[in-house]
């Protein structure tokens, strides 16, 4: 079982806060994190590079195929995939978006989407 963790995107100060895990999160102290701070969800995965893959990460495999990583009221996550894509199996099964790389998140790289 991977550890559950959870970042979240300060829009005032335009970043990332680092992760914590949702233990602390929830457990009454502010961490700076607030309420109306949009939470990414850690997916158990790491994409390439060894880095941890996150809720609305945009992801990239070496085609050039790119996707954002979405959820279904966090209880499965899926990859939605940006643009036109040239082999849709690359993600037929979840654990395969482990060979993408990480290019950005939809709060940080907004234009990703559109390209």
């Amino acid at each position: 079982m991977h550890p559950i963790k959870v970042r979240a995107w300060d829009g005032e100060q335009m970043h990332i806060l680092p992760p914590i895990e949702e233990l602390i999160l929830n457990s009454g102290y502010d961490y700076g994190y607030s309420p109306n701070m949009p939470k990414m969800l850690f997916t158990g995965l790491k994409d390439r590079n060894n880095k941890d893959m996150y809720l609305h990460d945009i992801c990239q495999f070496d085609n050039g195929d790119t996707f954002v990583i979405r959820s279904e009221e966090y209880i499965r996550f899926y990859g939605e995939w940006i643009g036109e894509v040239e082999c849709e199996d690359q993600l037929r099964d979840w654990y395969r978006a482990s060979n993408a790389e990480i290019i950005g998140n939809i709060y940080t790289h907004p234009h990703l989407l559109s390209e």
